[in-house]
């Protein structure tokens, strides 16, 4: 019995070739489903995040307007992500509900960094330094052992975690979340990971609206030069919002774990440059003293020997891996 399942399509979110967006997406790679997308998206090489690959069920019918317009804005939307260098494409996708927003209320990438200026950022570092002294307090204390942290010590997170969240909603910050096609998923047996969306839903998660913002997005960050004071401060903004998501509506434990895998990722992204060493100073900073805290001061030697941790490692591409390492191995839920 022939089904109707409509088409839709997903966003690519790692850098590769077609057989490796194929892996992430299919439980079996050898399925009709598997071996009909590779054929709907032939003449894509090498994709790069925030492409888009068609999804059909090759059971349903799938009407050829509709493919039609589907191809038409793959096509688009692919090539005006293609000329971006692999950073760029990706720090565009990883701000695209920023880019969004900005879009949305008619300003300019120029226009948010003038009006947020040196003061926003100080406010943010301010307070930052605030929690890197709490814990550093807290360890001196009681070698920051969570079961013995005092009541005084939670209560102040939560104040600097308010300060922080009201600078970040200043300048809007969105997680805009492209609404999924469950159905599509289910019939054609993706990964659990996979996120499949529907071409014809209203609003942002419609393939048009998709369309419309990454083209005009390129065009505002292609004269971004990654690495400059206004992407890194954006990418500090979006960091620090998911670790305050983690502080105040997380689970339990999920705070500093949060800390130091957001803030050792960024902190490696951003390491060169002036304003890297800027930010990714701050970042390297709060994810040291995080692990301290989560690991009941087991670590918190490194940090505070002549700041060597803080400075160097967790500022490095290295320091992603040994974060992982922590994480997985020294940090009990």
């Amino acid at each position: 019995m022939e089904r109707n399942i409509q088409p839709g399509f997903c966003v690519v979110q790692q850098p590769g070739g077609l057989s490796f967006q194929a892996s992430l997406l299919f439980s079996h790679s050898n399925s009709k489903a598997a071996h009909y997308f590779m054929a709907l998206n032939s003449d894509s090489r090498f994709l790069k995040p925030g492409q888009i690959l068609l999804v059909a069920d090759p059971d349903s019918y799938n009407p050829p307007h509709i493919m039609q317009l589907l191809k038409q804005s793959q096509y688009e939307i692919n090539q005006s992500v293609a000329p971006l260098p692999d950073e760029y494409a990706a720090f565009l996708h990883r701000h695209f509900g920023l880019f969004h927003y900005l879009l949305d209320q008619g300003g300019t990438l120029i226009g948010t960094a003038s009006s947020l200026g040196d003061s926003y950022f100080s406010e943010i570092k301010k307070n930052l330094s605030r929690l890197q002294s709490l814990y550093q307090k807290e360890y001196r204390l009681n070698g920051l052992n969570q079961k013995y942290a005092s009541p005084d010590f939670y209560l102040e997170r939560q104040k600097i975690m308010g300060n922080l969240k009201r600078l970040l909603n200043k300048v809007g910050r969105l997680s805009l979340k492209i609404e999924e096609h469950p159905n599509l998923k289910h019939a054609l047996k993706l990964s659990t990971k996979s996120i499949a969306h529907q071409w014809d839903k209203a609003g942002i998660g419609a393939i048009k609206g998709y369309s419309q913002t990454i083209i005009q997005s390129t065009k505002m960050v292609k004269w971004m030069k990654y690495g400059g004071r206004i992407a890194i401060g954006l990418d500090f903004i979006d960091t620090t919002g998911q670790v305050i998501d983690a502080c105040n509506y997380g689970q339990s434990g999920q705070c500093e774990k949060v800390a130091i895998k957001e803030y050792s990722k960024f902190a490696g992204r951003t390491g060169g440059g002036m304003a890297g060493g800027y930010y990714g100073g701050i970042a390297a900073g709060a994810a040291c003293f995080a692990l301290g805290a989560a690991t009941g001061g087991l670590v918190i030697g490194l940090c505070v020997a002549g700041g060597g941790l803080t400075g160097g490692y967790i500022g490095s591409k290295g320091g992603e891996f040994f974060s992982e390492f922590i994480v997985e191995h020294l940090i009990e839920d």
